[in-house]
């Protein structure tokens, strides 16, 4: 997926697509995204340091994936300025 162009995009939902941890790097390139939806999505802890840099963030969905409890209160403590909302698969 390439994402570089969409600068502008500031809401991504990507409920239930075949996203991967791989992918979650080049959104990190979207400046002024607000709001990401990963649920139902493969995404895993391996990926909280990509989405931990994306500092405009202020709504995070991580509700069934593969990321931990201890990997979404990661996420909320290295992003106090997002609400991380999870639960398990």
């Amino acid at each position: 997926m390439e994402f570089k162009n969409l600068v502008n995009l500031d809401r991504l939902l990507l409920t239930g697509t075949d996203i991967t941890d791989k992918t979650i790097a080049a959104i990190c390139s979207l400046p002024k995204l607000r709001v990401l939806t990963l649920g139902s999505t493969d995404v895993t802890d391996e990926c909280i340091d990509d989405l931990s840099k994306m500092t405009t963030l202020r709504d995070l969905n991580v509700v069934r994936t593969l990321i931990t409890k201890p990997g979404a209160k990661r996420l909320q403590k290295q992003m106090p300025d997002c609400e991380v909302v999870y639960s398990a698969r």
